[in-house]
Formats: structure tokens, C-alpha cells, sequence
């Protein structure tokens, strides 16, 4: 994993990011040579031409119109990749966190209502991408801190963990099929605690994250477009959101020490997000799908 998160680090900014969410493109559709998480990277980088100028690509209907193909392109490739790389039960899994992000990919570039109002608010959204990149250096140095303090800690739990099998095991040789199968339990278990913990603070980063983008936003640009980046991003990662961290209340975020404001205690929940720099929000989400389905 963490490669696929290194090259995700790079370049990404909102189309990318959306187009890396489900999946992205200009790939064999038929003919992966890995379905690892390295390969979805590979995929993403054929994207650059859209990530290169930033927020200041998507500025008009142009421009969108010049984006649509390839979120187009990526709605098949997600399909083809889920098909050829996963099992059926993967593939469910994997096709419902993304229902959100196609219905969105989808409204965004049909003439409508829906893209007219984006558009209205992209031009404000744009001004302020300097504003928002010390919330964006902040995620970032964050997502690197988890990653390296996650598989360090499950490096440490899995070896122990063998340690205490081979000493339980030279110890109790007449006792091998109950404790090979409670040895195996704790093994497993020592293998998903830090994906767990490191799963929260994706999670508890990614709305901390928000949590600042979106006051910069507010502050900018009015409460129209908070509105309106709230329900693109609902949208987009509500499937991913539900699945994956709502177990996490905004009160276990802020004992691990994140500054998040405003959302319910129940589980984490969007007040008013952001749309336009969702590179690093959908990095974490990418960090998610990733822990849950290639790390378990």
C-alpha cells in the first residue's frame, strides 16, 4: 500500500481525484497485468493533462466539457477492473461505494440544472485554491504519518504475535489443534487492530481536512457554495462514508486529537464540505478501500 499512496501523494487535484474514485482509465480495460492497488495508481497517471493546471482547469462549461469524456472513460474502466480483478463479493462491495460517485460524474456532466449551479460557484472556488492549500499540506503530512505509524504498528503486532506462536507451540506440542486455532485468531486479530486504528484516523483526518477547507470556503465564497459542496460531496462519498467510518463519532476524532467541529455524535457525518479540492479527501478514501479490501 505504500506505493499506491506515495503516487497518490503527487499531483492529484479534483477531477483526478474523482476519476481515481471510480477508477480510472485509459487503461486496458481488458487486459490488467495486476489488480493491485498499484495498478489503479498506474491507471490515474495517464490523467496528468487534467491535473497539471490545478483548480484553474475546470473554470467554465469548456472546460467540463473537456472533462467529461475521461470521467466517462473511468465510469467503464471501474467496471471492467471490478470484473476482472475481484470476486463477486468484492465486486458488490466495491460497485456500492462507488453508486454515489457515478450518479454525481453523471449529473455533473449532463446539461442541468445541477451543473449550472456548479459552475457558478467554480470560479470563486478557484480563487481561493491558495488559501485552501495549508489545509491541503496539513492532510497531507498527516496521511504520511498514518500510513508510516500504521504499518509500523502492525509490523510490531504480527511479529510478536509469531513469537509467541513458535514459544506456545514448542511449549504445549499436545495441545497443537486448540492452540494453532487460538493462535491463528489472535494472529488475525493482531493483523487487523492497527488497519482498524489506522482506518479511524484516515477517517478522523479526512473530516478534520474538511472541517478546514470548508471554513475557507464559507468564508470566501458565501453560503450558497458551502451548500452546494456539501451535497456534491454527500454524493460522491456518502456510500464510503457509511461503510467504512461511521463506527467513528466526532467524539473518538477528537480524543485522538483531530479539531472537528459540528458533527454528530453518532458517527461522522458532513456539515458543510467542500467540493472543488477533493484530491486529498479522496486520497483517504482511496486509503480506505485500499485497507478494506487488499489489507484484511
Amino acid at each position: 500500500m505504500n506505493n499506491v499512496v506515495k503516487q497518490i501523494k503527487g499531483s492529484f487535484t479534483v477531477f483526478t481525484a474523482l476519476i481515481i474514485t471510480v477508477i480510472t482509465t485509459r487503461v486496458r480495460a481488458v487486459s490488467f497485468r495486476t489488480c493491485g492497488p498499484e495498478e489503479l495508481a498506474q491507471c490515474a497517471k495517464s490523467l496528468s493533462v487534467l491535473t497539471d493546471s490545478g483548480l484553474s482547469f475546470v473554470g467554465s462549461k469548456e472546460d467540463l466539457d473537456m472533462v467529461c469524456p475521461d470521467l466517462e472513460k473511468s465510469l467503464t474502466c471501474i467496471h471492467g477492473y471490478s470484473r476482472l480483478c475481484m470476486n463477486l463479493q468484492q465486486r458488490k462491495h466495491f460497485r456500492k461505494l462507488f453508486h454515489g460517485t457515478a450518479s454525481m460524474a453523471n449529473d455533473l456532466c449532463r446539461n442541468g440544472t445541477y451543473q449550472e449551479e456548479f459552475l457558478s460557484h467554480a470560479p470563486c472556488m478557484q480563487r481561493v485554491a491558495g488559501d485552501t492549500e495549508v489545509c491541503f499540506s496539513r492532510y497531507s503530512a498527516a496521511m504520511t504519518e498514518i500510513q508510516a505509524a500504521t504499518n509500523k504498528q502492525q509490523e510490531l503486532e504480527e511479529a510478536a504475535q509469531r513469537n509467541r506462536y513458535h514459544h506456545h507451540h514448542h511449549h504445549h506440542h499436545h495441545h497443537r489443534n486448540k492452540t494453532d486455532a487460538e493462535t491463528a485468531y489472535k494472529y488475525q486479530k493482531a493483523k487487523r487492530e492497527p488497519a482498524d486504528d489506522g482506518l479511524k484516523s484516515v477517517c478522523c483526518s479526512f473530516q478534520e481536512y474538511l472541517n478546514c477547507y470548508t471554513q475557507t470556503i464559507r468564508r470566501s465564497c458565501g453560503e450558497d457554495a458551502a451548500l452546494f459542496s456539501r451535497r456534491f460531496l454527500d454524493q460522491m462519498a456518502s456510500s464510503m462514508i457509511k461503510m467504512h467510518c461511521m463506527d467513528f463519532s466526532a467524539e473518538d476524532c477528537r480524543q485522538k486529537g483531530f479539531h472537528i467541529e459540528g458533527f454528530h455524535t453518532e458517527g461522522l457525518s458532513y456539515p458543510y464540505n467542500a467540493s472543488q479540492k477533493l484530491s486529498s479527501s479522496i486520497r483517504a478514501l482511496l486509503v480506505v478501500v485500499t485497507l478494506a479490501l487488499f489489507n484484511r
